[in-house]
């Protein structure tokens, strides 16, 4: 992953509107992720007016409960959200368990790991 290009989403400052638990659909919307990974695009994740939009029930179940919420919001441990190469097993619902699960997480958010 390259840090330069999801500045916007990793700055601290900024990262309060998308940690914003009923704002959070439109990174979560499968069919839109080309755009939150388009460096051009990423202005859309930030701003107010078109998030929350593409919010799909369906889709959030378990990402949006709150208790595991947490883990993926720490924006120390947001890395995994933004690497290409993961989103796909992320976006699972079957599999999302597996990454949510707290003590299994560690080893997904090991910078290390992460390339």
């Amino acid at each position: 992953m390259d840090h330069d290009k999801f500045g916007v989403i990793m700055d601290h400052d900024k990262l309060g509107v998308i940690m914003d638990h009923d704002k959070f659909g439109v990174m979560i919307d499968h069919d839109k992720l080309g755009v939150i990974m388009d460096h051009d695009k990423l202005g859309v994740i930030v701003d107010h007016d078109k998030l929350g939009v593409l919010m799909d029930h369906d889709k959030l179940g378990v990402i949006m409960d709150h208790a595991k919420l947490a883990v993926i919001m720490d924006h120390t441990k947001l890395w995994v959200i933004m690497d290409h190469a993961k989103l796909g097993v992320i976006m699972d619902n079957d599999k999302l368990g597996v990454i949510m699960d707290h003590d299994k997480l560690g080893g997904i958010m090991d910078h290390d790991k992460l390339g």
